[in-house]
């Protein structure tokens, strides 16, 4: 499932530039944001927790997102009917989902390499002269 993913993520931090192109133009990672918030907000709302307002929140979060892809719905909807476009509105919905799980579970990898090549490296340079293991 995260086999493009989080390592695709990996390599965009180890060359240090973020491409925009293909998923990652920029309208895509706010609409994976806004898919994000709009689950969180309405999670809460369930539980309870102001639920008027993240309600809202929630709503307006995806209407972003449908704004995002309405291009691409309006041509769901033209070829297959409103039905498959409302579908394919909630597997795009999904996706943004899986894509902000694969990034941070990238990011964290990125992290833990990084961690572990500088461990390496303090390891390997020895202890530090007038330390109490020279």
């Amino acid at each position: 499932m995260f086999v493009r993913g989080a390592p695709w993520t990996r390599l965009i931090l180890r060359e240090g530039s973020l491409p925009d192109d293909l998923n990652l133009a920029l309208s895509q990672r706010i609409a994976a944001v806004l898919a994000l918030v709009s689950s969180l907000t309405l999670t809460a709302a369930v539980a309870g927790l102001a639920p008027l307002l993240l309600t809202a929140i929630a709503v307006v979060s995806v209407a972003a997102v449908v704004a995002v892809n309405r291009d691409q719905l309006r041509w769901f909807s033209r070829i297959r009917g409103l039905s498959f476009a409302v579908r394919g509105m909630g597997m795009q919905l999904l996706y943004y989902h899986y894509s902000v799980l694969a990034f941070s579970l990238g990011v964290a990898g990125h992290l833990l390499e990084w961690r572990s090549r500088a461990t390496a490296r303090k390891a390997a340079q020895g202890p530090a002269p007038g330390s109490d293991f020279a």
